[in-house]
């Protein structure tokens, strides 16, 4: 008998048509069943290593079992010598199954393993640039040319509307990483991934570039460029379009005219640009320095229209609307005379947009700015701060849900962003979508583990979410057992305010340093009136005397320098509130909300109408207060109803029916 006869009579072949066809019904239920039934992904990829392992599990046995009326008897009892193949050949055909099942079970497992596998629900032309490295690490121009290179090859990439490019910001964390590209990819959700190298040695430069499918981890273009220095305009620009190619992405004649763009003809100026750019994006930077560099690259050369961009919109930002860091005039007229020299320069250029898009936001003239954004975004659709600055516009202008979706989208580009994280989750918090805000909270403690800020933050959003105090205190210990008590201040002074400790308030807001970085805590105006609010708790009135002139004092004087700070208005009527000159109180919260109405700015507006609520509440003004309350909590705002139960800025007007209702209610 033949061995394919042998097969026939041991009906090995039925076996396996029919643990195929149920093994296919199994797997096809999974696919149709599993997401309905909330079951996780893993659970269907372990049925499909299983039913593979399986299936020469069920060949040997089909080979060694037959049915019979007796039921499963192995065949040696019953034909042993109708056979001819010898039990030596089973036992070898037997091992060789087993060892075929293991093997068909580890391919399987490492193919559905999550090292392996395929990246779903992303854009298949996605990819993440990772930072170029550099052969001498300990070299600093070195270094800030393979950033320079990496930052424009991004650049260039941004401008491709068929691309899904994932921002600097997020992939600067893998600089010197060792970790695999498929795990990079997955936490970036791409499907592609660029990596290279780069070495400057005086005017000659080599810069190797290799594009990877994440998924099968295969290289599918790379290249060598060996060229002068004075080539590295047109080197990026081919490495963006062989990417494009490579991802068979479009490209339109206008992108690529703009990739082929040669912003300057001088690469002193060049590298100036690339400097201050690098350093502009790292925190606690000095604004000044950073717009020195980009000055020094227009004394360069006078028409490189980038650096006067970015030289009008830091001013811009400094200036921001006479409430910045340097609200004076002079400030803005630098802003004004910089975006005039790029105008002069090429007014159709999208950074010049972008640049007069930035002073006219920070002017609060938001028609303009957005108009300007829409023009600069068409030809920068993967430019994460565009569309960061769209949805401050649209969250401005009270526009909430395509703001949250513009800042979505931000957070897309850019995953690993402090900023496009924490951006996306305050609108979350202002719109009350609790169940999305707690996801994005743990996402931002995964990404910012010793982030004393980002710790409190989740930790206070938690407490306006659940109400559960007791949760709140559990959680503040544990912050400040793992900071410690210095660093962990900011949760220090919430639990005394929320526990109305407020001699423990005052002993926190004494161990504030003189000049100390005060991203949690806010300047000095804010300071002063946590003086005068705690003392008036503990009616130390010597103290809130002294405190009030001094909060008085700090608030004319920053009106002098700008009429219209809707903050200083705001203090100095509380200052005023506390020392019973109740008129002028009631005057000035007016003329702070005539400085910032809501209708103007529906995200600050709103913050001030709550800090002006808080005022009346602390002078019993009792309607006006609960009419700003009801006000607050008809629209997206900071007030909530764990904060009407548990802020203690309510307690003046607390036992007010209307104010009882109005927590029952919500």
């Amino acid at each position: 008998m033949t061995f394919f006869e042998e097969l026939k009579k041991r009906k090995v072949f039925r076996v396996v048509g029919v643990y195929a066809v149920v093994a296919w019904l199994i797997i096809q239920i999974g696919e149709s069943t599993f997401e309905a039934l909330h079951l996780p992904p893993w659970a269907l990829t372990l049925i499909i290593i299983l039913l593979f392992t399986g299936f020469p599990i069920a060949i040997i046995f089909a080979w060694i079992f037959d049915k019979t009326p007796e039921g499963k008897i192995q065949r040696d009892e019953q034909d042993q010598d109708l056979r001819p193949v010898t039990k030596r050949k089973r036992t070898w055909f037997a091992f060789g199954g087993i060892i075929a099942g293991i093997i068909l079970g580890v391919f399987f497992a490492r193919l559905y393993s999550p090292d392996t596998v395929e990246i779903v629900g992303t854009n298949d032309k996605s990819v993440a640039v990772l930072p170029f490295t550099t052969f001498s690490t300990e070299d600093e121009d070195n270094s800030f040319f393979a950033d320079g290179v990496h930052d424009d090859i991004l650049t260039q990439l941004s401008k491709i509307k068929d691309i899904k490019v994932i921002s600097r910001t997020s992939v600067m964390e893998y600089k010197n990483t060792t970790k695999k590209i498929k795990i990079i990819a997955e936490e970036l959700n791409v499907h592609h991934v660029l990596e290279g190298s780069v070495r400057r040695a005086g005017n000659q430069i080599r810069i190797v570039a290799q594009l990877i499918n994440a998924s099968t981890d295969n290289h599918i273009w790379s290249e060598t460029y060996d060229r002068e220095y004075a080539d590295i305009f047109a080197i990026q620009s081919d490495v963006a379009k062989k990417i494009a190619a490579a991802l068979k992405a479009t490209l339109t004649p206008e992108e690529i005219d703009y990739i082929d763009e040669k912003p300057t003809d001088n690469l002193e100026a060049w590298d100036l640009y690339v400097k201050a750019n690098i350093l502009d994006d790292k925190e606690n930077t000095e604004t000044d320095s950073i717009i020195s560099l980009y000055e020094q690259a227009t004394r360069i050369d006078k028409n490189f229209l980038q650096p006067y961009g970015k030289i009008a919109a830091l001013h811009a930002w400094m200036y921001l609307d006479g409430q910045g860091p340097d609200p004076s005039q002079a400030r803005l007229n630098k802003a004004k005379q910089a975006i005039e020299k790029a105008r002069s320069i090429n007014s159709e250029h999208p950074d010049y947009h972008k640049a007069q898009g930035e002073v006219y936001y920070h002017g609060r003239d938001y028609e303009r700015a957005l108009s300007e954004f829409y023009i600069a975004l068409e030809a920068k659709p993967n430019d994460t701060d565009l569309h960061k600055l769209i949805g401050f516009v649209e969250r401005r202008k009270g526009q909430w849900e395509e703001s949250l979706a513009s800042l979505k989208k931000v957070h897309e580009l850019d995953p690993n962003s402090y900023n496009a994280i924490w951006n996306y989750y305050y609108s979350l918090y202002y719109m009350r979508h609790w169940d999305e805000l707690e996801r994005i909270g743990k996402r931002r403690l995964i990404l910012s583990p010793n982030d004393y800020k980002v710790h409190l933050e989740v930790l206070y959003d938690q407490l306006m979410r659940t109400g559960d105090l007791s949760a709140f205190q559990i959680g503040a210990d544990q912050i400040i057992n793992k900071f410690g008590p210095k660093k962990a201040r900011g949760t220090r002074f919430e639990v005394a305010y929320f526990n109305r400790d407020f001699d423990e308030v005052i002993d926190v807001l004494d161990t504030i340093p003189e000049g100390w970085d005060r991203r949690y805590f806010l300047p000095k105006i804010w300071y002063l009136a946590s003086k005068v609010n705690a003392f008036s708790r503990l009616e130390n009135q010597e103290m809130v005397d002294l405190y009030a002139d001094s909060l008085i004092i700090e608030s004319s004087e920053m009106l002098k320098i700008n009429p219209s700070n809707a903050w200083a208005h705001l203090y100095l009527a509380m200052g005023q509130a506390i020392s019973g000159d109740r008129e002028s109180a009631l005057n000035e919260l007016d003329l702070a909300e005539k400085s910032l109405p809501l209708s103007r700015d529906a995200f600050y507006g709103s913050i001030l109408l709550q800090h002006k609520m808080y005022t009346y509440c602390m002078m019993q003004e009792n309607d006006k207060a609960i009419e700003l309350i009801e006000k607050l909590l008809s629209i997206p705002s900071p007030v909530s109803h764990y904060d009407l139960v548990l802020n203690p800025a309510y307690d003046p007007i607390r036992d007010d029916p209307r104010f009882q209702e109005l927590i029952t209610e919500n």
